[in-house]
């Protein structure tokens, strides 16, 4: 759950040893000793930030809410990952650090723009699933990832919604690498909008061109493309075709006519089991929810959810009390519906990871609904979840196209 940001506590969290070097590298609140403060009597640097003029408020609140979202272990170890990418191997600072807090802001003061690329990955793990589309036979090419492909990308994505929705004006394309994947984010121009804010503590209604955004998600091993648009599917699938032909240089053509993703039947049975290495930290993973629908009554649907902290097949044991399907789930023959007639449509599944540090074992709680609908980011534990789907069989592994595209 994403932690809701406030000034006190942030300042409380952060050290006040580099929120001294914050305010002295802006050149504000130099009257104040910061550093000399006790680090959870904040209230004399909030006040004092309070007092700022609104503008440079609003410069330092968008700091802090950056800061913060990233003050946890995912966000360090993309900021982590980061540093890798560029050959600066941030461990050994972060070692004799503290907290989160630690590591976020000194990296903010020493690498800002480690912090502004994290961000940005950080926003696309914690984007809606269902907005998420995934292409798994494309071409596994190397991915054309210069200025010269951004700017082709740019202005093909431009032109695209500028003929279909009268919008995409201006548009610009920046791509970052992380891990094996290559993430290409889209900022084309939106509607104009008319937006009501304070200028000099005075309501004013100022018009602006806001962006909106698309991020195209390449793993060249894996043959895969995701992609992120509030938008129609078939949109989506247009801007999948423009992104392999500019950066791949390849024709996608039609998806497969059977686009289903994920095999959801197989949790019908209660001896199903998950998948998953060792290694990844996941040491449990439960069934919570299953909505079933009827072959030959498309209208009707069971959903079916349990509590599976006490008793990890909570949820067949209510399947049993629903369908009759015999070895498949145990269940004696009754006045029941017959489980070949009941496809699983959507399922909520719960993990458990190792625990870490002094907290508590964290759980992921995601949904799968069919044919291929998954809240699950692309990276992280979320990453790791995505890799036991496929271990376990319920996301299918489809050949790539080969890089001649066939």
């Amino acid at each position: 759950m994403r932690r809701q940001y406030s000034p006190r506590n942030f300042l409380r969290q952060a050290p006040n040893e580099l929120l001294a070097r914050y305010f002295q590298q802006r050149d504000q609140l130099t009257d104040i000793d910061i550093a000399a403060l006790d680090e959870t009597d904040i209230e004399p640097l909030f006040q004092a930030c309070e007092r700022l003029p609104a503008e440079v408020r609003t410069s330092i609140d968008s700091d802090f809410r950056t800061l913060d979202t990233l003050a946890d272990d995912e966000g360090i170890k993309i900021i982590l990952e980061e540093g890798d990418f560029h050959g600066d191997d941030l461990e050994p600072a972060f070692a004799p650090m503290e907290g989160f807090y630690d590591k976020v802001v000194w990296t903010f003061l020493e690498h800002p723009g480690y912090v502004e690329i994290a961000q940005r990955f950080r926003e696309a793990d914690q984007l809606p699933g269902n907005y998420w589309l995934r292409r798994k036979d494309v071409p596994q090419v190397e991915p054309r990832d210069d200025s010269a492909a951004c700017d082709e990308l740019a202005d093909a994505v431009g032109a695209y919604f500028r003929q279909s929705e009268g919008r995409g004006y201006s548009s610009t394309v920046e791509v970052y690498k992380r891990g094996e994947a290559h993430y290409f984010f889209a900022y084309p121009e939106d509607y104009g909008r008319t937006q009501i804010e304070y200028e000099h503590g005075r309501l004013q209604r100022r018009p602006h061109r806001p962006v909106f955004e698309i991020i195209f998600v390449y793993s060249q091993g894996a043959g895969t493309l995701d992609t992120f648009l509030r938008g129609r599917r078939q949109t989506v699938r247009d801007l999948q075709e423009i992104f392999a032909r500019v950066v791949l240089q390849r024709e996608l053509g039609d998806p497969a006519k059977d686009e289903r993703v994920y095999d959801l039947n197989k949790l019908k049975r209660r001896d199903f089991s998950f998948v998953y290495d060792s290694g990844s930290g996941i040491q449990n993973v439960r069934l919570k929810l299953l909505r079933l629908s009827l072959l030959g009554d498309r209208g009707s649907r069971i959903t079916i959810e349990a509590d599976p902290s006490r008793w990890r097949e909570a949820i067949y044991d209510l399947l049993d009390q629903v369908v009759v399907g015999g070895s498949e789930t145990g269940a004696a023959v009754g006045p029941k519906i017959p489980l070949a007639l009941v496809n699983v449509t959507r399922a909520g599944i719960q993990a458990l990871f190792a625990k870490e540090g002094k907290r508590g074992r964290p759980t992921r709680t995601f949904f799968l609904s069919y044919p291929n609908a998954c809240t699950l980011g692309q990276d992280g534990k979320d990453g790791l979840l995505r890799r036991m789907l496929v271990d376990s069989a319920i996301e299918p592994v489809i050949r790539p196209s080969s890089p001649d595209g066939t």
